[in-house]
Order: structure tokens, then C-alpha cells, then sequence
């Protein structure tokens, strides 16, 4: 490979890891709650605060000096206030993009984890970064095919054994001249050999 593509490849790696959006459906739904939330809470705030203003402004007579006080506060929240609660979005927004990331990065893990079993396959454990969230669920995860992987171990290991017995065992019966004896020996070999079927479709990745 030439160092050109090797730059390449990496570079693609690195940006890869670095994609902040990894999950849109459920980071874009945390993101509209985090906004949606944020965008009540400045109307809310913004009504309390300009509404009297304009109550106050609309009943004083234009000319007098209260109607002049009203108009210069209503101005200078008008001009102090949107800034700051735009701000404010913009800031909400990209922090729930951020931590929805830490929720999206473990979760995209766990459904692959789900796929390799649901394909006969016993995955390695899962690691996360320092940052993200779910640690206490991930730790879980992990004993559960620890504890997966020890049994499937013992269950190939017994199969392993049981060929063995059977494989003698037909050597030895073969030297019989006992029809019923042969005919369930031959029934144990297949159901040994379905048991080896099926502990073969379970792989587990070192």
C-alpha cells in the first residue's frame, strides 16, 4: 500500500471516531426535546418580562414620563434579551448533541451485540470510552457473555467428550454380533452428531 493510501485509510478512521452523529433518529428526537424545552422556558421567561412592559406602555399616556421609562426598559431588554436567549439555544443544542453522542456510541454497540447473537456468535466485550455514558449497563453486558461464553465452552467441550465415548463405543460394538445393541448405538451417534450441528453454529470471538 502506498503511504498516500495509508494517510488516507487513517484519516477516514480518525473521522469516523470523531462523528458526532451516530444514531440520527434518536440524537435529532433528544435534540428537539433539549430545544423544545429551552425555546418554552425563553417564551415563558420573555412573556413575564415584556408583557407587563407592554400592558404598562399601552395604558400610560405617550407623552409622560412613566410611558418614556417603559419604552426605554422594554428597548433595552428587547435589544439585551434575544441575543442572550439565542445564545442560549445554540449552546443547549450543541451540548445535547454531545451527550446524546455518549448515549448513541454505547447503544450502536449494544445492537451489535444483539446482531452477533442473534447469529450464533459470542462477541468480545464491549469497551467504551472514558466519557461516555451507560457504564453500569455495559459492565453488565460484559459478565453476561463472560458468563455465556464459559457455559458454551463446557457445553463444546462436553460434545467434544461425547464423540469421543461414541466413537469407541461403535468401535467396540462393531466387534458384537448384536443387531439391537448396534441399532442404539447408531441412534446415540446421530443425536451426538445433531448436538455437534449445533454447537458448531456458536462461534465465539477471541
Amino acid at each position: 500500500m502506498a503511504p498516500l493510501e495509508g494517510d488516507t485509510l487513517n484519516l477516514k478512521r480518525i473521522l469516523r471516531r470523531r462523528r458526532f452523529i451516530v444514531d440520527r433518529r434518536l440524537q435529532f428526537r433528544l435534540l428537539f426535546y433539549s430545544v423544545g424545552y429551552i425555546l418554552f422556558y425563553i417564551m415563558a421567561i420573555g412573556a413575564g418580562l415584556f408583557v407587563p412592559l407592554m400592558i404598562q406602555l399601552s395604558n400610560a399616556d405617550q407623552a409622560s414620563p412613566e410611558a418614556l421609562a417603559v419604552a426605554t426598559s422594554f428597548l433595552y431588554l428587547h435589544y439585551h434579551f434575544w441575543p442572550v436567549a439565542l445564545l442560549s439555544v445554540v449552546v443547549v443544542a450543541l451540548h445535547s448533541i454531545l451527550t446524546s453522542h455518549r448515549i448513541a456510541g454505547p447503544l450502536y454497540r449494544f445492537r451489535r451485540i444483539f446482531q452477533d447473537l442473534n447469529e450464533g456468535t459470542i462477541p468480545q466485550a464491549v469497551r467504551l470510552r472514558r466519557r461516555d455514558l451507560l457504564q453500569s449497563e455495559v459492565q453488565s453486558i460484559n459478565e453476561m457473555l463472560d458468563g455465556l461464553r464459559a457455559r458454551i465452552s463446557e457445553i463444546q467441550r462436553a460434545e467434544e467428550l461425547l464423540g469421543q465415548s461414541m466413537a469407541e463405543c461403535k468401535r467396540r460394538v462393531a466387534l458384537l454380533d448384536d443387531a439391537g445393541v448396534r441399532q442404539c448405538i447408531g441412534e446415540l451417534a446421530e443425536r451426538g452428531d445433531s448436538l455437534a450441528q449445533a454447537t458448531r453454529t456458536i462461534h465465539i470471538k477471541e
